[in-house]
């Protein structure tokens, strides 16, 4: 019988993006080794995604079962995947169940340690999971732009409020699930209109109300989901599908960002600074040291390359403008994805001329 690998269920279960982060930890460890993945214990969970990914209520008394059948040995950990690393979650899992000597039925996957790199390769699986559940196809249908001959630039806006109480102070220790100054959100979109012209979209998916969300409502006027049941699937989908993504210091947005890669415009204020680099998750060596590993192989890549290399990344300092490198990168994946220039889509492009 195949062997089955599990996320554990621990605590009451956690956000969507989270989820996302050890479900494609037990798809990639479950290929790795010719087995079978499991879902998250959604039963388990405050938040009913078990709706939508029609998984049993009571998931959650299976897995811990099964937990404590099976030796703490059995579970792919922090620890182990950094004694048997490889940027690849998959391979470094397949590396570590080779080594226990013996083929465990049931393995257990966990934490949000490993950072999304490793977990690239599962994205498209993810992305088939969230697109199967009910109300997403037909919600997110809804609300891109109908078929012609030119569509519109599309700049999603995550604005976070809701749980993420406390905004992001300088030097602040706690640097994520915090929320971003709502002067930030209206200074970098106010630095999109005037970079990007009139003929663009924002897009904003939030857990703020209609009221709260009113300034931005009123200055920009966005296409929202207000009207729309049933959006918590269907919100991280759509928002995967722009161009450009302002965010929320959240793994909301970090699955989004991994599902479509769109170009992203990230606060000046949050990454952590040194030695001329910028980076993320350089201030958690503590906690994920795998984070630390390929940061550094990173460098070292960018440090070899013949030029400065350019990034999807942005970061934004209030008030600024946006670099007109930048504006083009964005325009020109957008020009490629026009009706107009793709010969699929009815498209035309001139003999010898586009890549002359």
């Amino acid at each position: 019988m195949s062997a089955i690998v599990i996320p554990k269920a621990e605590g009451r279960g956690a956000g969507l993006g989270n989820e996302m982060m050890v479900w494609a930890k037990s798809f990639l460890g479950a290929q790795a080794i010719g087995g079978k993945s499991k879902p998250p214990a959604f039963g388990l969970n405050v938040r009913p995604y078990y709706r939508y990914f029609k998984t049993p209520r009571y998931d959650w008394l299976l897995y811990r079962a099964l937990a404590r059948l099976n030796p703490p040995a059995n579970t792919f950990t922090q620890k182990a995947f950094l004694e048997h690393y490889d940027p690849d979650f998959g391979i470094a899992f397949k590396n570590w169940y080779e080594s226990l000597g013996r083929h465990p039925r049931v393995t257990f996957v966990e934490g949000l340690w490993g950072g999304y790199n490793a977990i690239w390769r599962a994205r498209h699986f993810l992305m088939g999971k969230l697109l199967s559940t009910p109300y997403t196809a037909e919600n997110i249908a809804a609300k891109l732009p109908p078929s012609s001959a030119k569509t519109p630039l599309r700049i999603g806006v995550h604005l976070r409020t809701g749980d993420f109480d406390a905004m992001l102070l300088e030097h602040d220790k706690v640097r994520w699930n915090r929320r971003l100054p709502v002067g930030w959100y209206q200074g970098a979109m106010r630095a999109c209109v005037k970079a990007f012209g009139p003929d663009f979209q924002f897009v904003m998916v939030t857990d703020a109300t209609p009221q709260e969300a009113a300034p931005f409502l009123d200055e920009f006027h966005p296409v929202t989901t207000f009207d729309q049941q049933n959006t918590v699937i269907s919100d991280m989908v759509l928002l995967s599908t722009c161009d450009v993504v302002i965010p929320s210091l959240s793994s909301f947005t970090f699955a989004a960002l991994m599902l479509g890669e769109p170009f992203y415009i990230w606060p000046l204020e949050h990454p952590v600074k040194k030695d001329g680099w910028m980076a993320l998750w350089g201030d958690r060596p503590d906690v994920d040291a795998a984070n630390i590993m390929a940061a550094e192989e990173h460098r070292q890549l960018h440090l070899n390359a013949p030029q400065p290399l350019k990034s999807r990344c942005l970061y934004y300092e209030d008030g600024a403008e946006l670099p007109r490198t930048f504006v083009d990168l964005v325009c020109d994946r957008h020009e490629r994805k026009q009706p107009f220039t793709d010969p699929m889509r009815n498209g035309v492009a001139r003999i010898g001329a586009e890549y002359r």
